[in-house]
């Protein structure tokens, strides 16, 4: 960082510097460092000056994470840190903040909460970052903001409804993402809306547009094209001749009759950017989707196979017989399947090595029914072409493919049985990240008068450790990357967690017995009276305390439970704690050692504790342990 930045604050000198500005108490009110080559991170020391409203660190080479001490400046106002490369998650901003420029930077994600504190921010633009995952509910708390401009990162998910909240809001740019999902109806449909731009171009998003739209009284420009939407623009829709700006061409006055097209393209047509003017799609050719950029999608079912074989680097495949190769009919590619009529029916392409993203031409395949992608390398994510396909069986597990599935494709009946029962649930094409099946998604339930194994159906499973980031897993450990020199099934894998589970509860049960030995080895030397317990609290499923018991290490080393006195302080839920105390020390001093705490499972009590902590702590003539550093505290990793 440029040496000014570490200033005496009583030195009124600093006024005088280029980029300072003062009041009239000298204090500092604006600091404006923005293109002055600073390399380094963001010192924690901005939040010291008292009367600040403005900082602008922007277009220099700023790197590391902001602190949250700058984060919470209670007098900021503006904050400018676009264009440099900071990264982290966006949220805990202080709620005074009215203007946060973070775009051009290498941010990673946008916090769960944020909304909920930053209820003052009336602008926002995070563009241009590495920004995944979803965007969180409680945006739509922020009541005041008036742009949000999110555009050109990785967000997936859908648009979430609490977008209506935002009444203030007039432009909403979300492009450039991988947004999913339908557009919220009724949020986006309301008259009280002062949205005057909306740019959700070139994500994936489905459905229809809601002619609702036109009750936006004051919209201009909506850009939708690049997305999966089908059907027609309604004509109210159309009659508001938006985009006028944004196509920048001569002559609207003489399409108003087509003004849809100034919206996006109709099916079958398409454009470079999806928008008038526009073509009719060629022989061999046809798109179903509402403002199509670039060239139509081919209808030949051996050109769409070569456009597999091509986007997932199909010579390296371990068995591509057949495929790529000139005068070869479609029908005897390894792995492919036709029906009578000569179509397409069944594609196996399972463990055969594929890689890089899979290409949305595959849900053209129309009479396409067992599909089966499993054990490759495939990542990106789900195209919701898929749903175009009148798929039976769809086999995705074990690949690195992320996001969420298309929720359009969720509804899509008799896809491994989704729909059955009138249940629909996307955990039947996939289990979600952080989850795991042995078959990588949810199977049926069986009716209750079905003569079928019951132990057949399966659940999409919490993985109860380090997750998966991605879709589809048969396991929660690794990335399951399959190659020739590492093949390992779901039973394996179990068994590997399972070792290791074991050995860790080994582990915790030698260092318990050996602080038991500890101390009954300093009861003999008697210079010591040492207590050692475990205390715990249960809980019963309503949330109410039961029982609590206290374990205790005799001079014979073995374990004892026992009922603790209801009146003696409440421990928190699975909290663990030991003391370890002189009898003639009024308190301990810090250079006590601090004791380390152990927690294991044991069921037969209905006692769950997966924690362990290291802690200081001081004590009186009572048997109460009190806290005397909590800063001291110091979490180890769990057993």
């Amino acid at each position: 960082m440029m040496p000014y930045l570490f200033f005496n604050f009583s030195n009124t000198a600093i006024c005088s510097w280029d980029g300072m500005s003062c009041d009239d108490t000298n204090s500092i009110t604006d600091l404006e460092l923005s293109n002055k080559n600073i390399s380094s991170e963001i010192p924690s020391i901005l939040s010291l000056l008292p009367s600040i409203r403005s900082i602008d660190l922007s277009e220099n080479n700023i790197t590391g994470l902001v602190p949250f001490d700058v984060r919470q400046i209670s007098t900021l106002k503006s904050l400018n840190l676009s264009h440099n490369r900071i990264e982290g998650s966006i949220e805990y901003f202080s709620p005074t903040l009215q203007v946060l420029n973070v775009s051009h930077n290498n941010f990673q994600e946008i916090g769960i909460t944020f909304g909920q504190y930053e209820t003052g921010l009336e602008k926002i633009d995070a563009s241009r970052n590495n920004i995944g995952g979803s965007l969180p509910r409680t945006i739509g708390n922020m009541l005041k903001l008036h742009l949000i401009d999110l555009s050109h990162n990785q967000i997936y998910g859908t648009i979430p409804p609490t977008i209506s909240d935002l009444t203030q809001l007039k432009n909403m740019v979300l492009n450039n993402n991988k947004l999913m999902g339908t557009l919220p109806v009724v949020s986006l449909t309301q008259s009280h809306l002062d949205l005057s731009q909306i740019h959700i171009q070139h994500n994936d998003l489905s459905g229809t547009i809601p002619p609702g739209i036109a009750n936006i009284k004051f919209l201009k420009e909506l850009l939708i094209d690049g997305n999966k939407f089908t059907g027609e623009l309604h004509e109210n829709v159309c009659n508001l001749k938006l985009n006028k700006i944004a196509n920048d061409w001569q002559g609207a006055e003489e399409i108003d009759q087509d003004a849809c097209e100034l919206i996006a393209c109709p099916v079958n047509t398409a454009s470079d950017d999806g928008r008038y003017p526009c073509k009719r799609c060629g022989a061999q050719k046809y798109t179903p989707y509402l403002g199509h950029n670039g060239q139509c999608s081919p209808s030949d079912e051996g050109v769409i196979l070569n456009e597999v074989y091509h986007k997932t680097n199909g010579p390296a495949w371990r068995n591509h017989a057949g495929w790529g190769m000139d005068g070869v009919d479609k029908c005897d590619y390894a792995g492919v399947e036709c029906n009578g009529s000569g179509h397409v029916m069944s594609l196996n392409l399972k463990g055969v090595g594929l890689t890089g993203t899979l290409p949305e031409e595959i849900g053209m395949l129309r009479q396409l029914q067992f599909l089966d992608l499993s054990e490759n390398n495939l990542t990106g994510y789900l195209p919701s072409d898929l749903r175009f396909s009148p798929l039976r069986l769809f086999d995705i597990s074990n690949n690195m493919i992320g996001g969420i599935i298309p929720p359009l494709m969720c509804l899509t009946g008799d896809v491994n049985g989704n729909g059955m029962n009138g249940d629909y649930n996307c955990d039947m094409i996939a289990c979600p990240s952080g989850t795991w099946s042995p078959s990588g998604r949810a199977t049926p339930r069986p009716l209750q008068h079905s003569l079928s194994d019951k132990n057949g159906h399966h659940t999409c499973k919490p993985c109860r450790s380090t997750g998966s980031r991605f879709i589809g897993r048969t396991a929660c450990n690794g990335l399951h990357i399959f190659d020739e020199k590492h093949r390992s099934d779901s039973a394996s894998d179990m068994l590997g967690v399972d070792l290791i589970l074991s050995i860790a509860s080994l582990i915790a049960t030698i260092i318990i017995l050996t602080l038991c030995i500890i101390v009954r080895h300093r009861r003999f030397v008697g210079d010591e009276n040492v207590q050692m317990h475990l205390a715990f609290r249960d809980a019963d499923n309503d949330g109410s305390d039961t029982e609590s018991y206290q374990t205790e290490c005799t001079g014979t080393s073995s374990i004892h439970l026992k009922k603790l006195d209801p009146d003696e302080e409440s421990v928190a839920k699975d909290d663990i704690f030991v003391e370890n105390y002189p009898d003639d020390v009024d308190t301990v001093k810090s250079s006590h050692s601090p004791l380390m705490s152990i927690g294991e499972d044991i069921q037969d009590n209905g006692i769950d504790v997966s924690t362990s902590r290291r802690q200081s702590y001081s004590s009186t003539d009572s048997d109460e342990p009190k806290r005397l550093n909590p800063e001291l505290w110091l979490d180890v990793p769990s057993i």
